[in-house]
């Protein structure tokens, strides 16, 4: 049962295994989570605001962009820190909730497709430890290990249609309508995706409403609650900015074209795989849709979609920014590309494992489990399979299917030259195509030689055996190989600096790339230089962001030195010489018009004031008051 597919009809067994599967797989992810990739989470920063563990000014522009910066995942955290609990053991829960996210979402996926609950269970690991998750479309795709909590929004909506993929309306139900409110933008492109995928599909619509109604209500229901809390604290807050609508434009533009990495236009060589991805949807969730459980082809064509809505609304990126409208940048619509992207390995294990009688497929299937550990074996692997393959067709003349054969061999060589990525990569994407290959050539010869090929028990059997060797490699990175963390855990409780830090009064300035400040020390900061991210959102805090940059880092928005170009933010080197030569007197006259007390920069950093506390990483110096002549 474990290993076989289970009977497509029977929604009894099917539900009990995909809640042994989502139990396993999510257990497993949670622990590497919060035992091994543990980071500091951004969602903290506006909890501590909204709790008001931290307090601003009105006016200040990081307290605003928090404010504003709406999401169910932030107030969850304030409620957390309202509990008791601290900052280091919610980023550490988060850790491991994200960690569980991602992995039952590629565990879903491919049982969707598989119906193997055991290879579903195995799948995660193995994507995980090769990698083959990585890329994206101008954002990074992550499973673990950063510090953006809603990184999560990415497998969160993949899992969501895995999950009604596989007839569990209920929980699909409840967690699609809480898509807005766990990331309000890649929600919304997913709500509309399905609303899509609805408009062609009623009937599926009609059975999902029948069963899950009052799921769906729920979860949509949380949204708007969610939502209205949102406004409700925004207006008692009082914000007010007064900024003309043309002035900010003109700070968006500029964020845009010298800062920002994520919109602005992109090579289009990074969407050969998505299109590769959508010609397995099609073919798979169109033409061979036979061969697949029943709701498969809700996960395909939602693949499908996706890619559409994307590539139509990417061409904004080309366009002069004055003629796009500023809530669809903000939305980043190429992001909507990675939902096919994280899909294309989970999906591709999953329809190889469809075709586990065929002799060629799980060839494949074998070849590329090898490939993503040792690419150099899986070219030398699919030369042999391409002489086999011509060998078998020739000896039987079978003049179509020998043109397919020698079409394979070709068009994978060409691809290969290319593509011109790393074989580890490179191993899905030719084996993607080498099963189109096959499966063509099955529909189009169905008395083919191919068709009769009996698979041996030891092939399927060492494929299952090397996979699960995935799970030891993922220990083994987890023991030896991930011992420092990108973001160090230590906060106020157990680090005399940054207690030293939350002790003092008044607002921090932090150096250029300096991050987390306010999480660990509970202390409220000037702003965050790292991430100028808040421009896409907020264009009318542009004037006051820039006079920051310009007086207090040496740095204008609209004439950016080269080393930020892209950045998002400002870089670890960027104004140390700025800073070290600044004098006393300039730094009163800081202190006096921004009302930092205190400068919080990297160890190796010289300024021309008084040391309070140093640490092996970081320096706390103190601002003295400026002067008044009597």
């Amino acid at each position: 049962m474990w290993i076989n597919n289970l009977a497509d009809t029977d929604n009894v067994s099917l539900g009990k295994n995909v809640m042994r599967v989502l139990s396993i797989s999510g257990l497993f992810g949670f622990c590497l989570g919060i035992f091994v990739f543990p980071t500091w989470q951004y969602a903290i920063e506006p909890a501590q605001i909204i709790t008001g563990m931290v307090k601003y000014t009105p006016d200040n522009t990081f307290y605003i962009f928090n404010l504003k910066s709406w999401t169910i995942i932030n107030q969850i955290t304030a409620v957390l820190l309202k509990l008791g609990l601290s900052e280091r053991l919610i980023s550490f829960l988060f850790s491991g909730i994200i960690g569980m996210i991602a992995y039952q979402a590629l565990a879903l996926i491919v049982l969707s497709i598989s119906l193997s609950p055991l290879l579903s269970i195995i799948a995660p690991f193995f994507i995980h430890v090769t990698g083959l998750y990585m890329g994206g479309v101008t954002y990074a795709i992550a499973l673990m290990g950063y510090p953006h909590t809603q990184m999560v929004a990415l497998p969160y909506i993949l899992m969501v249609a895995a999950l009604i993929a596989l007839k569990q309306y209920k929980l699909g139900g409840l967690l699609l309508g809480m898509s807005i409110a766990v990331h309000p933008s890649l929600g919304l492109w997913f709500t509309i995706t399905v609303l899509l995928y609805f408009i062609l599909d009623l009937g599926l619509l009609r059975d999902m409403f029948r069963q899950a109604a009052r799921f769906i209500i729920a979860g949509y229901s949380i949204t708007f609650i969610s939502f209205v809390i949102y406004l409700v604290y925004l207006h008692s807050a009082h914000i007010s900015i007064n900024v003309d609508q043309n002035i900010a434009s003109k700070y968006l533009s500029a964020f845009i074209s010298f800062w920002d990495g994520h919109r602005r236009t992109f090579s289009l060589s990074l969407l050969k795989p998505v299109a590769l991805t959508m010609f397995i949807c099609i073919l798979w969730s169109t033409f061979w849709k036979r061969d697949l459980p029943r709701n498969a082809t809700f996960l395909l064509r939602c693949c499908i979609i996706s890619i559409l809505l994307a590539a139509i609304f990417s061409v904004t990126y080309w366009l002069p920014l004055d003629k796009v409208p500023p809530i669809l940048l903000a939305m980043m619509p190429s992001r909507l590309f990675n939902f096919a992207l994280l899909a294309f390995v989970p999906l591709l294990l999953g329809l190889l494992w469809i075709y586990r009688n065929n002799f060629i497929a799980q060839f494949i299937f074998l070849t590329l489990i090898i490939a993503s550990y040792r690419g150099w074996l899986f070219y030398s692997s699919m030369l042999v399979l391409a002489v086999i393959l011509l060998w078998m067709l020739i000896s039987r003349n079978e003049k179509k299917g020998t043109l397919v054969g020698l079409a394979f061999w070709v068009s994978s060589a060409a691809i290969a030259l290319i593509l011109r990525i790393k074989p580890m990569v490179f191993a899905s994407y030719l084996a993607g195509i080498a099963l189109l290959a096959i499966v063509a050539f099955l529909k189009i010869n169905p008395k083919s030689i191919l068709q009769k090929q009996e698979v041996p028990g030891f092939l399927r059997k060492a494929a299952l055996a090397i996979l699960c060797l995935s799970i030891l490699a993922v220990g083994k990175m987890a023991i030896f190989e991930n011992k420092d963390y990108r973001y160090s855990l230590y906060d106020h409780s157990d680090d005399l600096l940054f207690a030293e830090v939350g002790k003092r009064q008044g607002l921090l300035l932090t150096g250029s790339r300096i991050q987390m400040t306010q999480v660990r020390t509970r202390r409220p900061i000037l702003l965050w230089a790292a991430n100028l991210d808040i421009l896409a959102y907020l264009p009318e805090l542009g004037p006051e962001i820039n006079q920051i940059l310009r007086e207090v880092y040496g740095v204008d928005i609209f004439h950016p030195p080269q080393e930020v170009k892209f950045a998002g933010g400002l870089m670890e080197q960027t104004g140390k010489n700025f800073w070290e030569t600044r004098t006393m007197e300039s730094w009163s006259q800081i202190r006096n018009k921004f009302g930092v007390t205190d400068v919080l920069t990297y160890a190796d950093w010289k300024l021309q004031l008084p040391e309070v506390i140093h640490s092996s990483s970081y320096v706390l110096y103190n601002i003295p008051k400026l002067k008044t002549n009597r």
